[in-house]
This record gives structure tokens, C-alpha cells and sequence, in this order.
């Protein structure tokens, strides 16, 4: 039978829905072997081994205050959701949605309801579309070899052709026929199962994977489009983020001739589902839908951010594998990354805002604007340099006259100092510096004598043997002082004793 012909197309597609409607598969479908020997589901519904279940129970037995009082705070905020989406929220979200909410949150975060109620209003239901596409041979065999092998490591999808496995292709099958430009594109079949996990209702589920692709902030359609129109602008965000906030993973990156498709298309198709481990990827999804799309782009910089070191040092051939997946192996606590993430956030959003002003087209600011700014004024000729401009005359044996210009060039002010106080000064012997002779307020220094600027004594004692003060002493105004107090002569002496007729006088 000719494989391509209109009969075939009829019984391969017919064929295809039969397997979706009761559930069971064909003897020509090749089984893939999947083992989950020694597995147990972990609290997302993926099987794991038993190690790592005792680790997640510890984990959350650990943390099990902090989550039943994270529940309780987001009852409480989910009831007046629009009051709290800018205030309580952003950092509610960024410390970590628990299980039990997240459904919640979601469902007040998309509105699936307020999006059906739009498009049934044109006529437009799930199971009508669903009905539609079944002729499109190509996009139901695509959908078909794509459920096959979404999560089936997950305990809704891995049994073949089961109750989600269906729900999935009934979802990603009338939104073909609902959005005729996308139809269906390979890796929104994990995005319908993402929200079958979340919500485990099938309506509810298509509804929402129809405002994730159409509504703002997350207009999803775009980097499914044929062109991939949306990715390639997302992937200039990142160039030039990248070339300015990490210039040297950048030119290591250009160096060796390493496009950022390579790895941002997977990463910006299904915002990390397949790359991050769950635990983060449903994480990054929360914030991903309160936040937008600006979230992936910032999560996409802390991981460079994290890594820069290790990118640096790799060629080309280690580069490709570490970039698409062990660069999601986080090496800080999940929490840290998050609050990285939300810090991030406004930096790429910014290089976003300033690509798009550089898109559009130049304009002559001076003639479309009133200029704003103050006049220059003309420089006067205080605080200008005067050089000496000579002119020679080479034929001229008589000497150059000197002409003087004015530069242009002011002068920085000269920066004025409050005068200080003249400090009192005590004054010492250089043979014995612990002892002080008088308290001066000023005074010349002669004689091998110094002066200590440190805070004058109240007490002044005389010393020992007789020094010759008076070549020094009289420039003070001081000097009738201290004779009249009876340490100095008229001469100039000095009254003191021997050492034990030492006495100690008060100024």
C-alpha cells in the first residue's frame, strides 16, 4: 500500500485514535523497555530509588514546620490574590510554593476559566477542536511518537496509551486545531503533561496550556512559530547580556565557535523541564509564571554566573555536553539559587527593554525634542592659566617677542582650610622627655629642645638640674609667667634644687 496515498493517511491516522480511545496498543508498537525495579515514586510522582526517597523524607521531615506554615500564610494570601500580587507574593514565590497550593496558585496565577469562557464565546470548545484535526495525518503521527516518550519515568505516563497519556494527546491535538499557525511543534508535549501533573484535569489543563502560549506575560506561541521568531530574539537577549555581564565567557564562547542555539533551545522551548531536575524545574515554572518570560533569562545568567570558571577553562568538545546538561547540577542550595534568580532579574530585563529601543529607527534629538539643557557659559578670566606664546622668526637675528595668550582652561579653586587653633605646647628635654619643663603656647625650637602637640598637663614639675632656658624662653610671652611662679630667675635660670629638694608647682 503507497504510504503516502489518501487511504493510508486515513487508516494510519484512524488506527492512531483507536490506540487513544480504548487504551491499547498495537502489536506493531515496539514497547520501549523501562525499568523501575527497586523504584518508588518520590513526592512528585517520579520513580527514584529508594536512597533518594530516604533522603527526600528526611529532607521534608526536616522542613515540615516551615511548609505547614507557608501553607497557612498561602491560604490566607491566595483569597485576595490580586491584592497581594505585587506586595507578598514575588517572595513567597521565590522562597519556595508548597505542594499542596501550587494547583491554587496556578489556576489564580493563568485564570484557565476566564480564558474558556473567551473562546467559547467564538465557538471555539475543547472537544469540538479536539474532534476537527483528526484528519491532519502528520500532526497526529507527530503527537503520537512524541507522548511515547514524555516522562515515563512518571507514574501517570508510564504506562502506555493510559489515562494521562490520552488526556495529553486530546490536548496537544485540539490545540493544533485551535491555533492553526503553531499546530503542533516538538516539546509542547511536555508542557501539556507539566500542567496534567499540576492540575490532573484534562480541560483545565488545555485551557491553561492556552494561556501560556497566547496571553502576556508569557506568550509562549512565539518560540514555537514557524521561524522560531521568539527564540532568535530571546537568543539576542542573551548575546548581548552575556557580552556585557560576562565578557570573558563570552569571547571564550566566540573563541571557539560556539553559537548559544546550541544550548538555549531546549532551555527556552520548555523552560528547563528537560534539563533541570524536577525539584528546580517546577520551581523555576512558579516563578516563571508570575514573573514571565524575563524568568528563564535570568535563571539562564546565574548558571553562567555559577559556572564562569569551570566555561572558561573547557574546549569545544567539553563545552556541548556540560552546557545542555551538567550545567543544571546545581553546587548551591536550591533556595540561593532562587534568590539569585529574582536578583537577576531586573538586570536581564533591562537589556531587554534596551534591545527592543534599539530596534527602532534613529531619530534626530535635537530637532524633535526642545533642548532642555543649560547654555554653556563662556569662560571668564578668573582662575585662567596664562602661557607664554613666543614667536620665532627663523631669518631674524634679533631675540623672539614674547606674546601672552589666555588658555581657556580654569583653574580648580584652591580648597580653603579653617585656621586651627595654635595647640598648647608642652615643652620636654631631649635628656629627660618624661619630664616637662612649662606649658607655652608658642615657642622657638632651640637649644636640642622639642615640642609635644599632645593635650597640656595640669601639672607641670621642675627639673633637677639648672638649664640654661633663657635663649628660648624669652620669645614666649610666657617668660614673665614663669617668673613670677618662681621657676625661672630674671636671668634666666632656672630655680630648681637638687634632686632632693625636687618641688612640684601648679601653673
Amino acid at each position: 500500500m503507497n504510504r503516502q496515498g489518501p487511504e493510508w493517511e486515513r487508516r494510519e491516522t484512524a488506527r492512531i485514535f483507536n490506540k487513544y480511545k480504548t487504551g491499547v496498543p498495537d502489536p506493531e508498537d515496539e514497547e520501549e523497555l523501562i525499568s523501575i525495579d527497586g523504584k518508588v515514586p518520590d513526592q512528585f510522582g517520579f520513580y527514584e530509588t529508594q536512597l533518594y526517597k530516604q533522603y527526600e523524607e528526611k529532607l521534608l521531615n526536616s522542613n515540615k514546620r516551615t511548609i505547614k506554615r507557608r501553607e497557612k500564610k498561602w491560604k490566607k494570601m491566595l483569597n485576595q490574590y490580586q491584592k497581594n500580587l505585587k506586595k507578598k507574593l514575588p517572595d513567597r514565590v521565590f522562597k519556595g510554593v508548597p505542594n499542596s497550593v501550587r494547583r491554587a496558585f496556578w489556576d489564580a496565577a493563568l485564570n484557565p476559566i476566564a480564558v474558556k469562557q473567551h473562546y467559547n464565546e467564538q465557538g471555539a470548545q475543547f472537544k469540538f477542536l479536539y474532534a476537527s484535526k483528526k484528519d491532519d495525518v502528520e500532526v497526529v503521527r507527530q503527537i503520537d511518537l512524541d507522548i511515547k516518550r514524555t516522562w515515563r519515568l512518571h507514574q501517570k505516563f508510564f504506562k502506555l496509551y493510559g489515562r494521562d497519556q490520552r488526556a495529553c494527546f486530546r490536548i496537544l491535538l485540539a490545540y493544533a486545531a485551535l491555533d492553526t499557525e503553531v499546530a503542533y511543534c516538538q516539546g509542547m508535549s511536555q508542557i501539556a503533561a507539566l500542567f496534567m501533573i499540576v492540575f490532573e484535569d484534562e480541560e483545565k489543563a488545555f485551557w491553561s496550556l492556552v494561556a501560556i502560549m497566547n496571553k502576556v506575560p508569557w506568550s509562549q506561541s512565539g518560540m514555537f512559530k514557524p521561524g522560531f521568531p521568539k527564540l532568535n530574539l530571546f537568543c539576542a537577549y542573551w548575546d548581548n547580556t552575556l557580552q556585557k555581564h560576562l565578557s570573558k565567557v563570552y569571547k571564550h564562547l566566540e573563541a571557539e565557535t560556539l553559537i548559544s542555539q546550541i544550548y538555549l533551545t531546549k532551555w527556552l522551548l520548555q523552560n528547563f523541564l528537560d534539563r533541570m531536575p524536577f525539584r528546580l524545574a517546577i520551581r523555576l515554572w512558579d516563578c516563571y509564571i508570575l514573573k514571565g518570560d524575563v524568568v528563564v533569562l535570568a535563571a539562564t545568567f546565574v548558571l553562567f554566573k555559577l559556572n564562569q570558571r569551570k566555561i572558561l577553562q573547557m574546549s569545544f568538545e567539553d563545552l556541548t555536553p556540560f552546557l545542555q546538561n551538567d550545567i543544571c547540577n546545581l553546587s548551591i542550595p536550591d533556595d540561593t539559587f532562587f534568590q539569585q534568580v529574582k536578583k537577576a532579574i531586573p538586570l536581564v530585563r533591562a537589556m531587554m527593554t534596551n534591545q527592543q529601543r534599539s530596534e527602532l529607527p534613529a531619530f534626530d534629538r535635537t530637532k524633535s525634542l526642545p533642548n532642555r539643557s543649560r547654555p554653556k557659559e563662556e569662560p571668564s578670566n578668573r582662575n585662567k592659566i596664562r602661557t607664554l606664546d613666543i614667536n620665532i622668526d627663523p631669518e631674524s637675528t634679533s631675540m623672539p617677542k614674547r606674546q601672552i595668550n589666555p588658555i581657556e582652561t580654569p583653574v580648580p579653586k584652591a580648597r580653603h582650610k579653617r585656621p586651627k587653633k595654635d595647640p598648647k605646647i608642652i615643652l620636654t628635654s631631649p635628656k629627660s622627655p618624661s619630664k616637662s619643663v612649662a606649658s607655652l603656647n608658642t615657642v622657638s625650637s632651640k637649644n636640642g629642645y622639642h615640642f609635644d602637640t599632645s593635650k597640656p598637663v595640669k601639672r607641670v614639675e621642675v627639673m633637677p638640674s639648672r638649664i640654661q632656658a633663657s635663649s628660648f624662653l624669652k620669645h614666649s610671652h610666657n617668660y614673665e609667667e614663669l617668673i613670677q611662679n618662681k621657676i625661672l630667675d630674671e636671668s634666666g635660670d632656672s630655680l630648681a634644687g637638687s634632686r632632693e629638694s625636687r618641688r612640684s608647682t601648679h601653673l
